[in-house]
Parts: structure tokens; sequence; C-alpha cells
């Protein structure tokens, strides 16, 4: 149809032009691949001169742009499109699937055969142009850039280039006509086509990101195996062999091209997709275009499993801690094969599947040859693979009956730290921002107290240890000091995880709201946090209803983000301690603190319309629709506290919005830790009721529950 419609007003608007010309069409229309809101691109060819040709190309474009259509035109003699070709590879490789569509057709053919020539002449150049060319992503993004990325649209083109090129002769696909019905790469074209369609027409813009929104399904995809196959065969075009493929691999081939890094992933992902693993690992090849979109992945499960195990060895680059456990080259055998499999469970749809990948675990290390130690320890890795990361988000790490919990799990303190580089080496495969510096100093701590459960005999319980501050911050103290009593009516859960110079520091903020010294409100404390560029910043208060989401009201004000929380009591002083970090481009300095001090100041006194401040800075720092719908779970599992578990789109104020829910529900949050990834708050609150008893409730959670999702929905 736009053939006909160019065609026919190319004729009639040059009807009377005294010279040569002809329109041709370039690019992708050219190909014949046109979209739904693909630009027309268009080369004008003449020997008349641009003066008296420019009526005439007028009469041909303005009824294409008043029509809405995007035309991109070229107006050029012979010889000046033959020297912007050998000048600019984008109008070269437009050229080599141009298309002439009216005027004269021989002279338009010319044209084209010319410099299709001339590119064959210098193909050593022009292909060099070529391979350096960007391709981002992977064939295995959940949410591929279809046009752009690896293995999208432009790979199938540079494909076709390549044979004009070799040829010296304009080609509009690689195929021959008669060979398109067993060719995979027309497969692969038409699948990507029809994914780019329906990506145009449903956002009704020009766009070629297969978004989760657009695609949102599970199980094997038939786009990600079409973009994988693009790739393999633009590499074997290119002659790209990153890794020398054994004759067949065996699994100690395997676990040596991992132990290089993520330099071996592509010809990895190759040999994957193409079913050389499946022998070593069942049903590999399939896992390499299976889609199982979670909070915060990236990439189809096989990928996410390759590229998780080819990080183990970089893990240890920057965390001591990783660093410490790699040193062992014996134990990164059953560590790699686990990293390998340890999703292979996603194969079957539905929750379980860290348990399901056990039997993965098991076959992959008698192949390896493992002993009895290596594949019980690349079972358990596999097994508790989610462990350290739930637990540190989600649970009390204060509380002796958690930690021991996954001391037992582990077994030892060996297989421990494995597990630490593989939740390292699996969130990092995971995404942007699934393993920062916070989840590792998280996941780092939960370790800590792991392994002294595992290494110390009789290991003092949290308790104790918590006891032990206590008395060497009451030694430390003045005889007959005020701050004694302070220090004496401190919580174990607060003490655990301090030292005796901070209770000293933190018990004369409680005292002087005691005597009311100041005449103040509040009393505040700001130290360095616990990994760089956060903030320590501890409040207290006299106790009121809802202060805990009043002050995390005000430090969201003061252009902070909240990433942990405590609330204590001491007496009638509320004693809440913030780790906190910028929420902006802007720094964090003296003027911050002032700023957030003033209004802690005014809020306590009533003098500052909180809800109202929030939802001014809501709508200036809006994020956007987000369809995602809020989640609230509870865990009543423990006999001391309930756990609260909130999932939605992170956005301003939404801690003091969930913590003023808590509130109305007569419910007191002991411990808030709040994790963002790809957009996503994941919030867990320690809560406790009126009586300091865990709530039990189905009706008073549920009532919880829709409160919150009513209110940050």
């Amino acid at each position: 149809m736009t053939d006909e419609a160019v065609s026919a007003l190319a004729e009639a608007a040059f009807a009377s032009c005294p010279g040569q010309w002809a329109v041709v069409a370039l690019g992708a229309y050219g190909a014949s691949r046109l979209l739904p809101h693909s630009d027309i691109d268009l080369l004008i060819l003449s020997e008349v001169s641009g003066r008296q040709l420019k009526p005439y190309v007028e009469r041909l474009l303005y009824p294409l742009w008043d029509a809405g259509l995007e035309v991109g035109q070229q107006v050029r003699s012979r010889s000046d499109h033959a020297k912007q070709c050998t000048q600019t590879l984008e109008i070269l490789t437009s050229s080599l699937t141009g298309r002439p569509l009216a005027g004269d057709l021989a002279y338009a053919e010319a044209v084209l055969a010319k410099i299709a020539g001339r590119a064959r002449r210098h193909q050593n150049q022009v292909l060099k142009a070529l391979s350096a060319r960007n391709r981002p992503g992977s064939p295995y993004h959940l949410e591929p850039d279809l046009k752009e990325g690896i293995g999208g649209q432009r790979d199938i083109d540079e494909l076709v280039w390549r044979a004009a090129i070799r040829e010296g002769a304009v080609r509009h696909r690689v195929s021959a006509p008669d060979r398109e019905d067993d060719d995979p790469l027309c497969d692969a074209q038409d699948t990507i086509t029809g994914g780019r369609w329906r990506v145009q027409a449903t956002l009704r813009r020009k766009s070629s990101r297969f978004t989760l929104d657009i695609a949102p399904e599970s199980g094997t995809s038939s786009m990600h195996a079409a973009l994988a196959t693009v790739d393999m065969l633009l590499r074997d075009a290119r002659g790209d062999h990153d890794l020398e493929p054994p004759s067949g691999w065996t699994a100690a081939d395997l676990l040596s091209a991992l132990d290089e890094g993520t330099v071996s992933l592509p010809a990895l992902e190759r040999a994957a997709f193409r079913g050389e693993f499946d022998r070593l690992v069942s049903g590999m090849s399939e896992l390499m275009t299976l889609r199982r979109p979670g909070l915060g992945h990236r990439l189809t499960v096989g990928a996410h499993m390759l590229r998780a195990a080819a990080l183990v060895p970089s893990v240890g680059d920057e965390d001591p801690l990783a660093a410490r456990v790699l040193r062992d080259p014996e134990g990164r055998r059953p560590l790699l094969a686990a990293a390998l499999v340890h999703d292979a469970g996603k194969a079957t749809p539905g929750g379980g599947h860290a348990q399901r990948g056990v039997s993965a675990a098991t076959m992959f290390a008698r192949m390896a040859t493992f002993d009895d130690v290596d594949t019980r320890t690349t079972e358990t890795l596999v097994r508790e693979h989610l462990l350290l990361a739930e637990t540190a988000a989600t649970s009390d790490t204060q509380d002796d009956d958690v930690v021991l919990d996954v001391a037992a799990r582990v077994g030892d303190v060996v297989t421990l730290g494995l597990l630490y580089v593989l939740t390292a080496a699996d969130s990092m495969a995971t995404g942007p921002g699934a393993w920062s510096r916070w989840h590792a100093a998280l996941v780092g701590g939960l370790v800590g107290a792991a392994s002294i459960a595992l290494t110390e005999p009789g290991a003092a319980t949290i308790a104790d240890r918590a006891q032990l501050i206590r008395i060497e911050a009451l030694e430390a103290l003045p005889f007959g000091s005020p701050l004694a009593s302070v220090v004496r009516a401190m919580h174990y859960r607060y003490l655990v995880d301090r030292d005796c110079a901070t209770v000293i520091a933190e018990a004369t903020l409680v005292d002087s709201m005691n005597r009311g010294v100041s005449g103040a409100p509040l009393a505040v404390r700001v130290t360095s946090g616990p990994v760089s560029d956060t903030y320590r910043l501890t409040v207290a208060a006299l106790d009121r209803a809802g202060i805990f989401a009043t002050i995390a009201g005000c430090i969201t004000l003061a252009g902070l983000d909240i990433m942990d929380a405590e609330a204590h009591a001491v007496g009638r002083v509320v004693l809440d301690s913030f780790v906190v970090t910028s929420a902006t481009a802007a720094g964090v300095d003296p003027a911050t603190w002032n700023r957030l001090e003033r209004e802690l100041r005014a809020a306590l006194a009533g003098n500052l319309a909180l809800e109202t401040r929030l939802e001014e800075r809501r709508a200036h720092y809006a994020n956007g629709e987000c369809d995602t719908p809020i989640t609230v779970k509870s865990d009543t599992g423990s006999a001391r506290i309930t756990s609260v578990r909130v999932t939605a789109p992170d956005r301003v104020g939404l801690l003091h919005d969930i913590a003023t829910e808590m509130t109305r529900a007569g419910l007191t949050i002991v411990r808030a830790r709040a994790l963002v990834q790809d957009g996503m708050a994941n919030d867990t609150f320690l809560v406790t009721d009126a009586d300091g008893e865990a709530p039990r409730d189905p009706g008073l959670l549920g009532h919880l529950a829709m409160g919150i999702r009513e209110r940050c929905g």
C-alpha cells in the first residue's frame, strides 16, 4: 500500500521534471519491513539541480507529511550519493537494501549496483566497521530491545549487509526465496518482526522494547530462541570465538570455563542454547529460553544460572569476606557447580524451586566426579541458596532462634562461607541494584552471627552478649551517674547491636529527655553508617502515638532514604534509630541535619502540616504510573514478634504511610528494613501489640493489610 501511494505521488509530482529522476526506498522500507510506526526512508536521485528539483520534491513529500507519516528523505545526484556512501556507514548500509519505486528504475538500479560493487571491493574495511557496531543487551534479557539489542533486527540487517557486500549486489534478505521455508534466520526474522509489530501496535508509538507489560507470560519463549539464533549466526559470520569449545563438553571443562569469569559467557551461552550441556544439566537448552519473570530478574532462567556461576570468581574483588572464602581452590568447584544449577528447579512452575533443584545438583556432582563431601555441599548450597538473602531481609537477625535456624540448615562454617558467595553472585546476576554494599552488609551480619553459633562451643546467646555490653557500659560510667538507670532499662535488642561508647552516648540522649534539660521535644545524634554514603540517625523523644511515622515522614522531607530502622522504648522515652542515605543527587551535609531537626521539632510541636508536605514532595518526585499490585504478608511463626512484609512500587513517604497504618491498628514497630530493587520497595516490619506480644489475630492483620493497600495504592 505504501509503495502504491509513494509511486503514484512521485509519478504525479515529477511528471514535468525536465531531467532524469528516480525515487528509491531505503533501509527497512527498502527491505519491505515496515511496521506501524516505521519511518518512510526515501532517496530521491536526480541529475537536475537542487533549485530546479525543489518544487517537485515538495509535491511528493507534503502529502506524505500531511498524512502523518515520518519521512526521512535524501535528495542527491548519482555522484553525491556515491560519495556519501563512502563517508558514512549508515548511508551505505541503508543503500545496500535499496529498492527503486518510481521514475527511471534502470538509472536507480545502476546507482545502487555501483555502490554495492564498491563496497565489495573495499569489503575488509567495511566489514571491520560493521564488526565495531555496538550490540547492547543479551538475547536472554527478559525485556529485550528487538531492534538494537543483541540478536535483534539490527543484527539481522548486518547479516543482510554482509551478504550484499560479499556479492557486490543489493540484498533484501540473506536466503533465496525458495529456501525461506527451512531457513532458521527467516523464522527468526518473522518472530522478531511479529514482536516489534506487537510492541508498536500496543504502545501506538515507535518502540522495540519487548517489555514484561507487553509479554508477561512465563514459559519457554520463541522470541528468546529467535534472538539467540540471530546472535549465533552473526557471531559465526563475524568469526567471533571468545572461547575455543572442546569437542565434547565435560563437567570439568564447564567448571574450568566458568572459573575464567564472565569473559567466557558468550561462548557458554551459545553452547548451552545448542544443547551441548544438556547431558550435564538436564534441559539446559530449554532453560536458556525459559521465562520466569520475578522481582528484579533480568534474564531467562538458564542465562541467569550461567551468569551467576561466571560471576563467582569476581565476587571477592571488592568483598573481603568473599575473598577469604574464594582463597580455597577446592571449595570453588562445588560453589561453581551450585551456582550453575541453582535455579534448575524452575523448569517446573510454582514455589519450591530450590528443593527441586537438588536433583540437578546431585547429577552434576556425579558427572564432575565429586566426592561425597563436595556432593553434599553442592546439594546444600542449591537447597539453601535463598536462605541468607531472605532471612537478612525479612527476619529478626537479633533473634537467637533465627540465627540458630540458619546455622542448623547450613551445617558448617565452610558451607556458610560458600553460601555467602553464592548469594552475592546470584543477586548480582539478577540485575542492577540487587546486590549493593547495604545488601552485602545485611547478609554479612547474619553470616557473622551464624558463624559464631557454628564455631564457638557454648557460644553466648544474643541476650548474653547484650548483657555483656550492658555490664561494660555500667562499668565505664562514673559512680552514681544518672545514666546507669537508663542503661539498666535498655532492652537487649538495642544493646546487642551497639558498642559501649554508643550505648553511653545514646543513654545521654534519653536522660536529657527524662530530665527535660534543654526543654526541647527531642534530641538527635548522627554518626557514620555501616557502609559508605550512609548515616545512622538516632532520635530520642518522649513517647507518643505515631511518633515513628512522624520521624520517618520528616526524614523523607529532608531528602533522605531510610534503609533500616529500629524503634526502642526506654521508659517513657523512645530511642529510634535509622540508617539513611541521600535520596537525591545532592549530598548530605550539615544543612541536611539542621533542616531535619527543625522539621522534627515543628512536627512534634504540631506546627508542621506533615501529610500536606509529603503529598507535595510526592507530586514533585512522581514515579509515574505503575500497575504492580501492593502485597502485604504477615508471618506469625515467631513466639516473640510478628513480621509484616510489604511489597509495593517505591515512592516518597512510603515508610511513613505504612507506619501510620500500623499505628492506627494499635501496633508498635520494633524494626523496619527497607529494601528497594528495580523501583519496587520490599519492606519488612517486625511488630508487637500494645502488650508487647506478637499480634496473631487474623482479623487485625487482615484489616492492617487492607489499610496499607488503600493508603499506599
